[in-house]
């Protein structure tokens, strides 16, 4: 059998050849786009296969390629471990579902007269880019590679820069991005400090268990919450993810949503879970010895629940209102990547409480985000290519301007709407499996914690997690029902047109994938083992590992009753049951007579714009939480002769977004008082820097004595 290392090699080669052919041929758009998404399509299916080889028989392999520096500060080194190959996973899955899609995609942009080699060459080295991220087991070369995933992301969305709102999203993202490297680069400076003046992350472990204060601990975790947190577009940091990804095209938009935004869930988990807690964070199951434990700190779960629950409340919220397609889905993004932090923190909490069953309960919450990161992948990857889809075929992102799509996009309509029962936590599909496991845990958060203010976090967790599955299906209601039903409500809704057979394929094998790991979960279970043992100190005896459905019961108290193949046997019967009865309702109404006629409109001629559209359709729940959302509505009145005769009115309604536009105004004001006081060190008087460099040779020196 190849190993999974030569595998990782093939693909990484692969990714790399094809971002210097699409280069070399440059003038042969056509070509550049069939050899460099195929290349990219074979390399992911041997990421993929290098991935699950791995986590079905974990070895840890590590190789380093060169040093410099000296032995250890700047050793580019990777390791492949169980939590790095399930990124690699994800990362691979990501490219497999969006590189054939963007086969027919990117045709668009040869008509427009586009340089598309730039954009297949870029794709390709994003890839790389992140799999090294996830990779590497060295400070120096993480932020490297780090850095170099921003840069090329930034590119990636920048593409189309001949607009303005492009050039404003591209610029927001690369600050915002660099933001959040400044802070993950004062956490591996403490790091680094700790482990002896080493980069390397076996010296962060150990220097983390020897030398590292638990004040300085709190401080890395900080750090590279605020750092990672940032990338994740968790609130209040999500300034740039509602404004990069519409912009971009729309595989980038699926890769950046489903893919990249995930690196940051894998540093967050590494600087969390594997330096500060050290390995195994059930220190008992783990094999370490008594002196080198660590429990971290109650404030650090509860910290990471309630920055996830108001992304995903929040986050929600703000989709569930906007018009603007892709938009939409980056808000949901951030509302995923809360639900994602509230299982993280819980697992986090359940190992500081130390509470009965706490063990159990972590590995499930940690499951249930692991699995749930997956999941986000496929849903939201379908999501993101069929809004591309559709944009392809009505030249617009705006849901008022669709309807009716249905009739002609039906297989763009069908993927569509599988991604949509997905993402809304509906059985039988993925999203609902994961959601359900982390309502799981949060139970066993209510049930054993020994303090009310434990207690009343898991309730308010789980209520909201409640309101943010149902919020998610009335905005995917919205979408379907505005965007593919009824009339069109604009010309080029009604010459709309079904893409092309790799863009239907990219969104199929999706939808399919939704379903499969729906059903499936156990089998996921299995490929994630590794990791949860890696962390959790959890061995393949425990119950959980044999059966995921045992764990639905064992999250309740006094209940352990071992319900294998039961669950999933009942979601497949449900879904046969479903398709059958839809079969029979069908049949009947096609033996019955149909009459069609006009609707009548009160004597006036009907068009579709006066049916419901995307705003009427939340309007009840936009005044429900005003207080937040703060909707506003103007109408501008331009008379011929006032107050009579009147030449146009004008309406424009919206929202004002309480957080960022308060948080915005904030920190640029913070910005501008800083740099007031700042700038008055640099006045161009010769005296002054001279006084400046006198003052720097004297502190020198007194160091230097």
């Amino acid at each position: 059998m190849i190993p999974a290392l030569e595998l990782v090699y093939a693909s990484f080669s692969l990714y790399i050849i094809a971002a210097i052919l699409a280069l070399v041929l440059i003038r042969l758009p056509h070509q550049v786009i069939l050899l460099g998404y195929g290349l990219a399509t074979l390399a992911s299916i041997l990421g993929l296969a290098a991935a699950i080889l791995f986590l079905l028989e974990p070895q840890p392999q590590r190789v380093v390629f060169f040093t410099i520096i000296d032995f250890t500060a700047a050793r580019f080194e990777i390791l492949l471990d169980p939590l790095a190959a399930f990124f690699l996973l994800i990362i691979s899955l990501g490219g497999l579902l969006v590189s054939v899609y963007a086969i027919g995609y990117s045709q668009q942009y040869i008509e427009q007269g586009k340089n598309v080699a730039l954009l297949v060459a870029g794709y390709n080295l994003f890839f790389p880019a992140m799999l090294a991220v996830v990779m590497a087991n060295n400070g120096m070369m993480f932020l490297i590679a780090w850095e170099l995933m921003s840069l090329l992301s930034y590119f990636l969305v920048s593409f189309e820069h001949e607009e303005k709102e492009v050039r404003k999203a591209g610029i927001i993202y690369i600050v915002t991005t660099h933001f959040g490297t400044a802070f993950i680069t004062g956490a591996f400076l403490i790091l680094f400090l700790a482990a002896g003046q080493s980069f390397s992350f076996d010296a962060f472990r150990g220097g983390v268990r020897t030398n590292l204060a638990e004040s300085a601990r709190n401080w890395v975790f900080l750090f590279a919450l605020v750092g990672f947190g940032t990338k994740a577009g968790l609130m209040p940091m999500h300034f740039w993810l509602p404004r990069a990804h519409p912009v971009a095209p729309s595989p980038i938009s699926a890769l950046m949503s489903g893919v990249m935004i995930k690196t940051a869930i894998y540093g967050l988990v590494r600087v969390s879970f594997d330096f500060l807690s050290g390995q195994g964070i059930a220190l008992t199951n783990g094999g370490l010895p008594e002196t080198l434990r660590f429990i971290p700190p109650v404030w650090w779960g509860t910290v990471l629940i309630v920055i996830g629950l108001v992304s995903s409340v929040l986050g929600i919220l703000y989709a569930m209102v906007e018009i603007d397609l892709k938009k939409l889905l980056a808000f949901s993004s951030i509302e995923n990547m809360g639900i994602i932090s509230v299982g993280l923190g819980a697992a986090l909490l359940f190992h500081s409480l130390q509470i009965p069953h706490g063990e159990e309960l972590a590995t499930l919450s940690l499951f249930a985000s692991f699995f749930h990161l997956l999941n986000h992948t496929v849903f939201k990857g379908i999501l993101f290519m069929g809004a591309g889809a559709v944009i392809h075929a009505t030249h617009t992102r705006n849901l008022e301007l669709m309807g009716g799509l249905i009739k002609r996009m039906k297989w763009t309509a069908l993927f569509f709407l599988v991604g949509s029962l997905a993402i809304s936590g509906l059985p039988p599909f993925n999203g609902f499996v994961s959601e359900w496991l982390t309502y799981q845990s949060l139970l066993g958060l209510v049930a054993y914690s020994p303090e009310i203010w434990q207690k009343t976090l898991g309730t308010l967790a789980l209520s909201g997690l409640a309101l943010t599955g149902a919020l998610a299906a009335t905005t995917f209601i919205k979408i379907f029902g505005t965007g593919f039903l009824g009339q069109p409500r604009s010309v080029p809704a009604s010459e709309s047109h079904e893409v092309g057979r790799s863009m239907r394929f990219g969104m199929g094998l999706g939808a399919f994938l939704a379903i499969t790991l729906g059903l499936g979960a156990n089998g996921v279970l299995a490929l994630l083992k590794p990791v949860l043992e890696q962390w959790t100190g959890v061995g393949s005896t425990h119950p959980l590992s044999s059966n995921l459905y045992w764990s639905l019961q064992s999250a309740i108290p006094n209940n352990q009753t071992s319900n294998e193949g039961v669950v999933p046997f009942l979601l497949l019967l449900s879904l046969l049951l479903a398709i059958v009865s839809w079969l029979v309702i069908r049949w009947l109404l096609g033996r019955s007579r149909r009459t069609v006629d006009e609707t009548w409109a009160c004597g006036i001629e009907l068009k579709p714009t006066m049916g419901y559209n995307s705003i009427s359709f939340v309007s009840p729940l936009r005044r429900v939480f005003q207080l937040v959302l703060q909707p506003f509505r103007e109408i501008k009145v331009t008379y011929i002769v006032e107050p009579y005769f009147v030449e146009k009115i004008e309406y424009r309604s919206g929202i004002n977004s309480l957080l960022q536009s308060d948080v915005v105004k904030l920190i640029r004001k913070g910005f501008s008082v800083v740099t007031t006081q700042i700038k008055t060190i640099q006045n161009g008087s010769i005296r002054l820097y001279l006084s400046y460099i006198l003052i720097t040779l004297v502190i020198l020196l007194i160091f230097a004595r």
